[in-house]
Protein backbone atom coordinates (compact mmCIF):
# COMPACT_ATOMS: atom_id res chain seq x y z
CA UNK A 1 0.00 0.00 0.00
CA UNK A 2 2.82 2.41 0.87
CA UNK A 3 4.50 1.66 -2.45
CA UNK A 4 1.36 2.63 -4.43
CA UNK A 5 0.89 5.80 -2.38
CA UNK A 6 4.51 6.80 -3.03
CA UNK A 7 4.12 6.17 -6.78
CA UNK A 8 0.87 8.17 -6.82
CA UNK A 9 2.53 11.12 -5.06
CA UNK A 10 5.53 11.06 -7.42
CA UNK A 11 3.28 10.95 -10.50
CA UNK A 12 1.19 13.80 -9.11
CA UNK A 13 4.30 15.91 -8.49
CA UNK A 14 5.53 15.18 -12.02
CA UNK A 15 2.19 16.18 -13.57
CA UNK A 16 1.97 19.40 -11.58
CA UNK A 17 5.54 20.28 -12.58
CA UNK A 18 4.85 19.63 -16.25
CA UNK A 19 1.68 21.71 -16.14
CA UNK A 20 3.52 24.62 -14.51
CA UNK A 21 6.29 24.52 -17.13
CA UNK A 22 3.87 24.44 -20.04
CA UNK A 23 1.95 27.50 -18.84
CA UNK A 24 4.95 29.84 -19.18
CA UNK A 25 4.77 33.55 -18.60
CA UNK A 26 2.74 36.16 -20.37
CA UNK A 27 3.59 39.42 -22.05
CA UNK A 28 0.84 41.16 -20.06
CA UNK A 29 2.50 40.04 -16.80
CA UNK A 30 5.84 41.28 -18.11
CA UNK A 31 4.42 44.72 -18.97
CA UNK A 32 2.57 45.02 -15.66
CA UNK A 33 5.60 44.11 -13.54
CA UNK A 34 8.08 46.21 -15.52
CA UNK A 35 5.73 49.22 -15.70
CA UNK A 36 5.32 49.06 -11.91
CA UNK A 37 8.98 50.12 -11.70
CA UNK A 38 8.11 53.59 -13.02
CA UNK A 39 8.49 56.05 -10.14
CA UNK A 40 11.07 53.90 -8.37
CA UNK A 41 14.85 54.28 -8.34
CA UNK A 42 16.73 52.42 -11.06
CA UNK A 43 19.57 51.38 -8.75
CA UNK A 44 17.10 49.35 -6.65
CA UNK A 45 16.74 47.00 -9.63
CA UNK A 46 20.34 47.19 -10.81
CA UNK A 47 21.39 45.37 -7.63
CA UNK A 48 19.36 42.37 -8.79
CA UNK A 49 20.94 42.26 -12.24
CA UNK A 50 23.82 40.06 -13.27
CA UNK A 51 24.59 42.07 -16.42
CA UNK A 52 25.41 45.68 -17.17
CA UNK A 53 23.24 47.81 -19.45
CA UNK A 54 23.55 47.07 -23.16
CA UNK A 55 23.72 50.84 -23.68
CA UNK A 56 23.17 54.14 -21.90
CA UNK A 57 22.55 57.36 -23.79
CA UNK A 58 21.67 60.94 -22.93
CA UNK A 59 18.28 62.22 -24.05
CA UNK A 60 17.49 65.77 -25.21
CA UNK A 61 15.35 66.37 -22.08
CA UNK A 62 18.32 65.73 -19.76
CA UNK A 63 17.29 62.22 -18.79
CA UNK A 64 19.16 59.05 -19.68
CA UNK A 65 17.98 55.95 -21.50
CA UNK A 66 19.17 52.63 -20.10
CA UNK A 67 18.78 49.49 -22.21
CA UNK A 68 19.07 46.00 -20.75
CA UNK A 69 18.86 42.63 -22.48
CA UNK A 70 15.97 40.71 -20.93
CA UNK A 71 16.09 37.74 -23.27
CA UNK A 72 17.56 36.90 -26.66
CA UNK A 73 15.17 39.17 -28.59
CA UNK A 74 13.78 41.40 -25.83
CA UNK A 75 15.32 44.65 -24.61
CA UNK A 76 14.07 46.57 -21.57
CA UNK A 77 14.23 50.35 -22.08
CA UNK A 78 14.09 52.73 -19.11
CA UNK A 79 14.05 56.52 -19.18
CA UNK A 80 15.69 57.72 -15.96
CA UNK A 81 15.88 61.18 -14.39
CA UNK A 82 19.61 61.60 -13.77
CA UNK A 83 19.13 64.02 -10.87
CA UNK A 84 17.01 61.60 -8.84
CA UNK A 85 17.77 58.22 -10.49
CA UNK A 86 13.98 57.70 -10.72
CA UNK A 87 12.51 55.73 -13.62
CA UNK A 88 10.21 58.00 -15.62
CA UNK A 89 9.16 55.64 -18.41
CA UNK A 90 9.41 51.97 -19.35
CA UNK A 91 9.21 50.40 -22.81
CA UNK A 92 10.48 47.28 -24.52
CA UNK A 93 11.85 46.43 -27.92
CA UNK A 94 11.64 43.02 -29.48
CA UNK A 95 9.31 40.12 -29.92
CA UNK A 96 6.37 39.96 -27.50
CA UNK A 97 6.70 36.20 -27.25
CA UNK A 98 10.18 36.65 -25.78
CA UNK A 99 9.20 39.58 -23.55
CA UNK A 100 7.31 37.50 -21.00
CA UNK A 101 7.59 37.35 -17.23
CA UNK A 102 9.53 34.23 -16.29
Amino acid sequence: MKKYLLIFILVLILLVGLAACSMGGSHDDFMQIMSARVGQKLNAFEKLRTTAPVSVRSLDNGNAEYRYRYSRTCIEVYEVDLATNVIKHFAFEGDKKHCVWM
